[in-house]
């Protein structure tokens, strides 16, 4: 099975982080994904907006976190997943994007760098954890087709 998704897309809020217990950050962005298009039955062009949340683990949560805004572009490569849980006694499902590449678009607000600066003792945790989530590595060259 192929379980793959590209967006570029803004921030439509400011990224929330927040920490696993083993200290692990996890940062929630949600993306506006805009699709313009013509429909067949006329000239005029139309849109259509897709609301995706988006979950970054590890350094690319803390990175997120310290340097995206609400309107921020950036470009999400990662899988889609689907999450339950239970309020309120209904069960529930969520689905959104586990981010392994996250990209930065455009340029930093004033007064910021794109470099990552997150703290040595989180990072060891958020591998850790990443960890779980992450398939394995591979070579391009062993990919059969190409």
């Amino acid at each position: 099975m192929f379980n793959k998704v590209l967006l570029i897309g803004n921030l439509t809020a400011d990224p929330e982080i927040r920490y696993t217990p083993s200290g692990a950050p996890v940062t929630t962005i949600r993306l506006a994904c805009t699709e313009k298009y013509r429909s067949k039955s006329s000239t005029e062009l139309k849109e259509e907006t897709l609301f995706i949340n988006c979950i970054v683990w590890g350094n690319q949560a803390t990175s997120a976190h310290q340097y995206l805004k609400k309107g921020s572009k950036c470009f999400v490569e990662g899988k889609l997943v689907i999450r339950e849980y239970e309020k309120d006694g209904i069960r529930r499902w969520v689905t959104e994007v586990r981010v392994q590449n996250l990209k930065f678009l455009g340029s930093p607000a004033k007064g910021t760098s794109f470099e990552n600066k997150g703290q040595p003792s989180q990072q060891h945790a958020a591998e850790t954890e990443e960890d779980e989530f992450m398939p394995p590595d591979f070579n391009d060259e062993d990919i059969p087709f190409s």
